[in-house]
């Protein structure tokens, strides 16, 4: 008896402990959330709604589609979700909003509507509700009521497709003509402001303190140069570069582009629809989707794609949403996923709030649970530092060096703007702890440069996480380089400081092919001027930059001799 005791103990212990583990398990592991009470369902007359954009402003998430409910509240096209529960903005929007932006006390919305609405009548009686005139494809929402932006000139009633704050300027992307102009027009509030003009405009995006556009017919991907002038091959690419979606992710300062594209860069490299740029060069993401992404978005330091289509080219499933892993170099599906769409299954849109991915699009599944046009999924914190992707960068991505005199001067880069400190090992025994380092070596050989970056967690701030990035570089010695020096080669810059454009002196050696190269202050490419054999006098064009740092990097039978740094009030 005493035996059976003892045993029948110690299997007690054991199963009470396993269930313990299983319930920690289902609490913290990924997955889609139930919503048992349809508190997130949308609903029409008949059958279920679905959603288009998706917006959050502090505590407030907002939400926009094709629905007259959403849970027990009759909103109709537009609704928000504060405290704990949804209400309607006034008597909605007679139509879909694909873009909404917050700015200077006002909740800016555009996309395919007639006209919003400042009450509401009986329900089915939409066409007699209160309109507010002048509010056709774009309108504004201080928290209480709706009101126009402009009285006196229009924006169809399918106008804008996306919005962007610039300079302290709302940027609206429009299908075609948008107050005053085509594609694209700025707006402080008050005023229209002239930003040039576009074919059409599906996409707007921030990288590098300068404005991006793209479209996917035509097919194009611009980055706005200042004074209405927009350049279409600024970021290094053979082909124009049907853009969809954009995506900047802040922390390591990388540039997501989707878009209908199967390659990316110059020369062009294999990247089906999504592609990634580091401020220096592109990065393939393989050869994964079949049509373009409808939205990205960053969620537990992961990138996360809304897509169209339900299996990856490699034959996986995906079901309209995936996570894209840089380490394995794969999308992954979120559980499995989103099914059931009224009018096909799609994911339109993500966001996050309360520490929860909301996707919203055309479905009434997700993780074989009810989700009717809006679905949550959730993941726990990143513990395991996977929002943090350190890179180190040279001067047109340079790995040999010369020594000039003696030194060789290298300036480093790395992507993590906001990290919390850097430590740099430059192999030669010389450290740094800036974040863009200029390092000068002495002798020639193969060195390993290491930079070690510190960063807060993203869930958790009061901890932080390490990760290394390294890059080897080669310094060698060529006579006729040792040769070279300002005074040798009269090489002069003025005015430096300066506030408009500046003068490049120089006096090539016969038979020499000589470059000047202009970087901003991120390491990124500007322009490069040629050089002619004997004396040249260059005028460089930096008004037209929009940077307050220029690095010009004079260039010799294609080997860097020198760099000097300009600064622009």
């Amino acid at each position: 008896m005493k035996y059976f005791t003892i045993k029948y103990r110690n299997f007690l212990f054991i199963l009470i402990t396993f269930n313990f583990s299983l319930f920690t398990f289902h609490c913290s592991a990924q997955h889609w959330v139930p919503d048992t009470n349809k508190k997130f369902s949308l609903r029409m007359i008949v059958g279920g709604g679905q959603g288009t954009k998706l917006h959050v402003y502090k505590d407030t998430l907002f939400l926009s589609g094709s629905f007259s409910w959403i849970s027990d509240i009759h909103a109709f096209n537009i609704a928000r979700y504060y405290n704990g529960r949804w209400d309607s903005l006034r008597g909605g929007i007679y139509g879909e909003a694909f873009a909404m932006q917050y700015y200077n006390g006002y909740l800016y919305v555009g996309g395919s509507f007639n006209c919003v609405f400042s009450r509401g009548g009986p329900y089915g009686t939409e066409f007699y509700w209160e309109q507010v005139p002048h509010t056709a494809g774009v309108a504004k929402w201080d928290g209480n009521q709706w009101y126009a932006l402009d009285t006196t000139d229009g924006c169809g009633s399918f106008c804008i497709m996306d919005m962007q704050l610039f300079n302290n300027i709302l940027i609206l992307g429009a299908n075609y003509w948008v107050y005053g102009s085509y594609g694209v027009r700025g707006f402080d509030g008050t005023n229209w402001i002239d930003i040039g003009s576009l074919p059409r405009v599906a996409t707007l995006g921030k990288f590098n303190d300068k404005l991006y556009a793209g479209q996917t017919d035509p097919a194009f991907l611009a980055e706005y140069q200042g004074n209405g002038i927009w350049d279409f091959y600024a970021l290094n690419n053979y082909y124009p570069m049907s853009t969809g979606c954009l995506l900047t992710d802040t922390i390591n300062n990388f540039l997501y582009v989707g878009g209908d594209f199967i390659k990316a860069g110059n020369p062009p490299m294999s990247s089906y629809k999504t592609a990634m740029w580091d401020g220096f060069q592109w990065h393939s993401m393989g050869g994964y989707f079949s049509n373009c992404p409808l939205k990205f978005k960053i969620y537990r330091g992961y990138l996360h794609a809304a897509t169209n289509f339900d299996t990856l080219l490699n034959g996986e499933g995906i079901n309209c949403i995936g996570r894209w892993d840089w380490d394995t170099f794969r999308w992954y599906p979120l559980g499995s996923g989103l099914k059931g769409g009224y009018n096909g299954s799609y994911a339109c849109d993500l966001e996050v709030f309360h520490d929860t991915l909301f996707v919203t699009g055309s479905f009434s599944l997700a993780g074989g649970d009810s989700a009717i046009g809006l679905a949550r999924w959730y993941a726990p914190p990143d513990t395991n530092c996977a929002f943090l992707r350190p890179m180190i960068h040279t001067l047109a991505l340079q790995d040999t060096f010369y020594l000039s005199q003696g030194h060789a001067q290298v300036q480093f880069f790395n992507n993590n703007s906001y990290a919390q400190s850097w430590y740099w090992d430059f192999g030669d025994g010389g450290t740094s702890y800036t974040k863009d380092p200029i390092h000068t070596y002495t002798d020639t050989g193969t060195y390993n440069v290491r930079v070690s970056v510190t960063h807060k967690m993203i869930d958790d701030t009061t901890r932080t996480c390490t990760k290394i990035a390294t890059k080897t570089i080669v310094v060698l010695h060529n006579n006729e380089i040792d040769t070279y020096t300002e005074e040798s080669l009269n090489f002069k810059i003025y005015p430096n400081p300066t506030t408009g454009d500046f003068i490049v002196e120089c006096t090539l050696p016969i038979d020499k092919i000589g470059l000047i190269k202009a970087f901003n202050s991120y390491g990124s490419f500007l322009e490069e001027f040629q050089l002619e054999s004997g004396c040249n006098h260059l005028v460089i064009p930096s008004s037209q930059w929009i940077t307050h740092i220029i690095l010009c990097g004079l260039y010799i039978d294609g080997k860097q001799i020198l760099v000097e740094k300009v600064v622009k009030n």
